[in-house]
C-alpha cells in the first residue's frame, strides 16, 4: 500500500476577482491570484477537447494531447502562478525556511512531493483541492506543470493524487477503525439502460469485474436492469459489510430542475429518470457505504450555486468518504476498463488515492482510442476522510507473519498501538512511537494533539517533527485565515481586517505571508478613498468624489462595492453643477437668454432642482 502526504489547497475569494490560494501540509504556502473568466472557459475547453476525442466535433490543428497539456498548463498557471517567478525568491517563495510560511504556492507543491518522496518509506502526495462554486468547473485533474518541469501532467505521475474536497455530513460507520479486522467487501454492480436511451455495453465491465476480483476479498451482486425497488433490496443483503457501489447507467446534469438525474429503468423497462438527491438518500440506507463509483455521463456536473446538486456532492453531502464520478463524456471502452481497474486495487488493499490513480493510468492514451479520458474521472473525499485507506479487505497472504511473529501492517492499527504507548504511563517511547502517534492524529484531523505530543523533540525524526508542527499550526490557523478571507472580501471593514491580521500572525508559523499584508494595506487604502469620496459627496464637491473614485478604480480595476454606479453618479452631478454654474454667470452678466437656457438643461437633467426652480 502507498501512504499519502497531504497538501490541502485551500482557495478563497479576497475582494474582487482575487483569491487566496493557501497550502498546508509538507510545506505551507500562500499567494493571491486573479481569476476573470478562466474556469468558464477552461470548462468550455475541456467540453471541446472530449467531443473531438469521441468524434463529435472537428479534431483542430493539434493533436488533443497537446491540447490537453495545454489545458494543463493553464489551470496550472491560474492556480499556482507563473513557475519562473518563483525564481531568485529564496526559501520562503516555497515555505522550505524553519516553518515559514511561502508566498509561492507552485514551490511548495514541488517541495512538498520532494518531503513526500523522501519519507521513510517514500509516500506519494495528495493534493487536496478545496475550491469555491464558482471555481469549481476547473479542471484540476488536467492540471500539467510548465514545460521545464520533469512532473508534466500530475495526475499521470504516480507520486500525486488530485482530489476533490467537499464537506459532508457525520461519517458513522462509513471509515475503517484501528481494531477492525479484515473483511469482505460488498460490491454491488448497479446496471440500467432503459429502452429510449442509447444501449449501454455493461456485459464486457460487469465480466471483467466477476473475473479479476478475488473472492477472498469481494463478494460481489449485479443488479441488472435495476429499478429503485430492485436497488433499496439488493442494499439490505449483507449489510453490516463493508460496501462499495458501482452504478453503470446514464447520467446527467438537469438544468431545469438544478439536480443531476440518473436514469433507472422503470418495472415495464422504461426510462425512470431519478433525481441525485432521491438516489443519493436510497444508497446512504447502507449504513457501511464507503465508496461510490459513478460510470454515469456528467455525473459528477453541479450548479454554481448548490454544491451538493449532482450525485457525487450529494453523496458526499450525505456522509459517504469517497466518489469516483465521470465529469463529462466518457466513452463505453474507457468507462469499462476503469471501473473494474479501480476495484481491483481497492480489493488489494490499495488506498482509494492509489487505485484511481492505476486506473487512470489503465485508460490514458490508448492505442487506437483516446488520448485524454484518463482526466475526465474526478475523486471526491469527505473532508473528514484523510487516510485513503477505505476497506481492510481479506487477502491471502504468505507473509501473515515475519520472523518476529509481527502482523502483517496496518497502518491504523500500527497509528494507534504507537498512541497508546506515548501515552501509556510505563516504558519509555521510541522516536518513531512518538511520530506514529502524531501522524495518527494528524490523520483524525486532532492538531492540538499533534503539537501537544510533538513537544517532546526527537533527534532521528527532527526534520519531520518540526514540519508536522509547522502544519499543525497551519491547519489551527486556518479558521482564522478563512474570516480574515471574509472580512477582505466584503470589502468594508478595513479595522477588523486589521484586527484579524494580528489574530492569524499570533497562530501561523513563521511570518505573516506578503500576499496577506498587502491586501489588508490594500483595504485599508481603498476604505480610505471611499470614505473621502463619500465626505466629498455630502459636501457636493463632486470633482474630489470623482478624483476619489477613479483612484479607487485604478487600484481596484475590477471595481469595489458601488464604487462604479457611484462615479457614474458622481460625474452626472458634476456636469449639472457646472451646467448651472454657467446659468448662474449668465444671469449674472443680464444675459437672460443664455441664463435660461441654462436653468432648462439643470431641469432636463434635473426635475426638482432647487436653484434652476428659483430662477427659471
Amino acid at each position: 500500500m502507498l501512504g499519502y502526504e497531504e497538501l490541502r489547497i485551500r482557495v478563497r475569494r479576497v475582494g474582487g476577482s482575487r483569491y487566496l490560494v493557501a497550502a498546508g501540509g509538507p510545506a505551507c504556502a500562500a499567494e493571491v491570484v486573479t481569476v476573470d473568466g478562466e474556469p468558464e472557459a477552461f470548462r468550455e475547453q475541456w467540453d471541446r477537447l472530449i467531443a473531438a476525442e469521441l468524434g463529435y466535433a472537428p479534431m483542430g490543428e493539434q493533436h488533443t494531447a497537446a491540447q490537453m497539456r495545454a489545458l494543463g498548463r493553464g489551470v496550472f498557471r491560474l492556480l499556482f502562478g507563473d513557475a519562473a517567478a518563483t525564481e531568485g525568491e529564496g526559501a520562503d517563495a516555497d515555505g522550505s525556511g524553519e516553518d515559514a510560511v511561502g508566498c509561492r504556492v507552485g514551490a511548495c507543491v514541488d517541495t512538498a512531493l520532494d518531503r513526500a518522496q523522501g519519507m521513510r518509506p517514500a509516500r506519494g502526495l495528495r493534493l487536496r483541492f478545496d475550491l469555491p462554486p464558482e471555481l469549481r468547473d476547473l479542471p484540476v485533474e488536467s492540471l500539467c506543470a510548465p514545460p521545464g518541469s520533469p512532473q508534466q501532467s500530475l495526475a499521470l505521475n504516480h507520486g500525486y493524487s488530485l482530489v476533490r474536497s467537499l464537506a459532508g455530513g457525520p461519517l458513522g460507520q462509513r471509515l475503517p477503525e484501528p481494531a477492525d479486522e479484515p473483511s469482505v467487501i460488498r460490491l454491488l454492480v448497479v446496471c440500467a439502460s432503459p429502452r429510449g436511451l442509447q444501449p449501454l455495453r455493461t456485459a464486457p465491465e460487469v465480466a471483467a469485474i466477476r473475473n479479476d476480483l478475488p473472492e477472498v476479498a469481494v463478494q460481489t451482486a449485479v443488479v441488472e436492469r435495476a429499478t429503485r425497488a430492485s436497488l433499496e433490496e439488493a442494499l439490505g443483503v449483507h449489510s453490516e459489510l463493508p460496501t462499495a457501489v458501482l452504478v453503470i447507467a446514464h447520467g446527467a446534469y438537469d438544468r431545469d430542475i438544478g439536480k443531476g438525474v440518473v436514469a433507472l429503468e422503470t418495472e415495464g423497462g422504461g426510462i425512470d429518470r431519478v433525481p441525485a438527491d432521491l438516489l443519493a438518500a436510497i444508497l446512504l440506507k447502507a449504513q457501511r457505504l464507503r465508496l461510490v463509483a459513478l460510470n454515469l455521463c456528467a455525473g459528477a456536473d453541479s450548479s454554481h450555486l448548490e454544491p451538493f446538486s449532482g450525485l457525487a456532492q450529494a453523496l458526499i453531502g450525505g456522509g459517504v468518504p469517497a466518489v469516483v464520478a465521470m465529469r463529462g463524456r466518457i466513452s463505453d471502452v474507457s468507462a469499462g476498463a476503469f471501473g473494474p481497474e479501480l476495484l481491483k486495487g481497492i480489493a488489494a488493499n490499495k488506498t482509494v488515492d492509489e487505485a484511481v490513480a492505476a486506473a487512470r493510468l489503465r485508460i490514458s492514451h490508448q492505442p487506437e482510442h483516446t488520448a485524454v479520458e484518463w482526466a475526465t474521472p474526478a475523486l471526491f473525499l469527505h473532508e473528514g476522510c484523510r487516510q485513503g485507506w477505505l476497506f481492510k479487505a481479506r487477502e491471502v497472504r504468505d507473509d501473515e507473519f515475519g520472523a518476529g511473529g509481527t502482523a502483517v501492517a496496518d497502518p491504523l492499527r500500527e497509528g494507534e498501538d504507537a498512541l497508546r504507548a506515548f501515552q501509556s504511563f510505563v516504558g519509555h517511547v521510541g522516536s518513531a512511537a512518538l511520530i506514529g502517534a502524531a501522524r495518527f492524529q494528524r490523520d483524525l484531523g486532532n492538531w492540538t494533539q499533534v503539537q501537544r505530543i510533538l513537544r517532546t523533540p526527537t533527534q532521528s525524526y527532527a526534520d519531520e517533527r518540526r514540519r508536522l508542527r509547522a502544519e499543525a499550526a497551519f491547519e489551527l490557523a486556518w479558521p482564522e485565515l478563512e474570516r480574515l478571507c471574509a472580512l477582505l472580501a466584503g470589502e468594508r471593514d478595513a479595522a477588523g481586517a486589521e484586527a484579524q491580521l494580528d489574530v492569524v500572525r499570533e497562530l501561523l508559523p513563521g511570518p505573516l505571508p506578503g500576499a496577506l499584508t498587502a491586501e489588508v494595506a490594500g483595504l485599508r487604502r481603498l476604505v480610505s478613498l471611499v470614505d473621502e469620496a463619500r465626505a466629498a459627496e455630502a459636501a457636493a464637491d463632486w470633482a474630489t468624489a470623482i478624483a476619489r473614485y477613479e483612484e479607487v478604480l485604478t487600484l481596484r480595476p475590477g471595481g469595489l462595492r458601488d464604487v462604479t454606479e457611484r462615479l457614474a453618479v458622481a460625474r452626472d452631478e458634476l456636469h449639472v453643477a457646472r451646467v448651472c454654474e454657467a446659468a448662474e454667470r449668465a444671469r449674472a452678466a443680464g444675459d437672460w437668454s443664455a441664463a435660461a437656457d441654462g436653468y432648462a438643461a439643470v431641469l432636463t437633467l434635473r426635475p426638482g432642482h432647487d436653484t434652476a426652480l428659483a430662477r427659471s
